[in-house]
């Protein structure tokens, strides 16, 4: 099994729907972190299913959190972003990530990306690029992936953490 600690989710950026989050408070959830840009039309496939899992896991440990990171600066518009957050009824956390301070931590190098992390804040899985693309069926199984770590044992406290 893949496991590695993600890195932070620092960021000077505006946060929507949220007051700034940082790693240690999403401990004890599962969180799909996902990389993506309104202007990038293969993100916008993805929207569906993300607001599929903000309501398929909202009464459990589950943290859905977007990171939009411009690919242009015409996508720098806090406001704009704002706007499409609404439009698309994302109610889950949003960065404004414009000086790719998450983006350059996390080494993504694609739009769209997302993660799962596990309850203790380990990243298990990823997919890159549109979850259905050429009925791939990765919103399927990212959703598995979601519920397979729901279903493991809550972290326990380390000693001196």
């Amino acid at each position: 099994k893949v496991r590695f600690l993600a890195p932070p989710l620092k960021s000077d950026g505006t946060w929507i729907n949220s007051e700034p989050l940082e790693n240690t408070a999403l401990r004890g959830k599962v969180v799909a972190v996902h990389f993506w840009t309104f202007g990038c039309s293969n993100c916008i496939q993805n929207y569906p299913w993300y607001r599929q899992w903000q309501t398929q896991f909202k009464d459990r440990p589950f943290t859905l959190l977007g990171v939009h990171t411009p690919e242009f600066d015409h996508e720098r518009d806090v406001e704009r972003i704002r706007e499409v957050v609404q439009q698309e009824q994302f109610a889950f956390p949003v960065v404004v990530d414009n000086d790719k301070r998450i983006w350059q931590a996390w080494g993504n190098g694609i739009w769209p990306a997302v993660y799962l992390l596990d309850k203790q804040g380990q990243i298990r899985y990823w997919w890159y690029g549109e979850l259905n693309w050429q009925n791939a069926g990765g919103q399927l199984l990212m959703a598995r992936r979601i519920e397979e770590l729901l279903a493991e044992p809550a972290p326990t406290s380390r000693p001196g953490g």
